[in-house]
């Protein structure tokens, strides 16, 4: 059975940008609840992606992939056919795009994705059951700020997910007036939770989680390969070698 990702409970995820099915399988088998393969601005392209999701097909670890643009309907519906459990979905600024790619997601009557059984989805023909797919929204944007409890109000969309580095810098730009990082964090998370969904982040430094906990973020995903691995070998060249 598949990790469920829902509103009361913890789950813990990190994101995967080298394109390596090994790294996918080592993270599953690690525990993690959920990861992200990112087609945005990983290594990821949609021909390396299967390999990943075959590797996780077989575990609980639920795989969340992150396509390059919300506009992208029909790279959002080849990802899901291809077994993802769900897609992550940036860049967006207003509700009115965040329902153009939850209906690219879903099956009519609920969206327009185009439907087929003989797909990975579907065990190519030989599994019945219908799963419907995670749709996290990305937060990264003053326009997605001031639009969040909008965005959290969509049938279909499973919570709301800030983006750190984006958001950051795009508040560098902002009027002077806008909120500040904190107290967006705040808004954010309150706005998933007044319309009972998630709020989710990306979280470099483990310091940062009991804040973050306190303000009502639940999906927490620690870390990225890529960060895992510079760390880790700038650590390996700590070492005191004697002699």
């Amino acid at each position: 059975m598949k990790h469920s990702l829902s509103p009361g409970r913890v789950s813990r995820g990190t994101f995967l940008s080298l394109g390596s099915p090994w790294i996918a399988d080592l993270a599953a088998r690690a525990g993690f609840d959920w990861v992200l393969l990112d087609l945005e601005h990983g290594l990821y392209t949609e021909a390396t992606l299967q390999a990943s999701l075959l590797a996780l097909r077989a575990v609980s670890t639920l795989a969340i992939v992150r396509v390059p643009s919300w506009k992208e309907a029909h790279q959002i519906a080849r990802v899901l056919d291809q077994g993802a459990d769900g897609v992550m979905i940036p860049q967006i600024r207003t509700a009115a795009q965040a329902r153009r790619a939850i209906a690219a997601a879903r099956h009519l009557p609920a969206g327009t994705r185009g439907f087929s059984r003989s797909v990975p989805a579907f065990g190519y023909g030989l599994e019945r059951a219908e799963r419907r797919p995670v749709v996290m929204l990305q937060v990264e944007t003053p326009e997605a700020v001031t639009a969040a409890d909008a965005l959290a109000a969509l049938e279909g969309a499973d919570a709301l997910f800030v983006g750190p580095a984006d958001l950051r810098r795009a508040l560098e730009h902002a009027p002077a007036a806008f909120p500040g990082y904190g107290e967006i964090l705040g808004r954010i998370a309150g706005a998933a939770a007044r319309h009972g969904k998630q709020a989710g982040i990306l979280v470099r430094d483990p310091a940062e989680l009991s804040g973050l906990r306190a303000l009502g973020y639940e999906l927490l995903a620690l870390h990225s390969d890529t960060g895992i691995l510079r760390e880790g070998f700038a650590d390996a060249l700590k070492a005191d070698i004697p002699g």
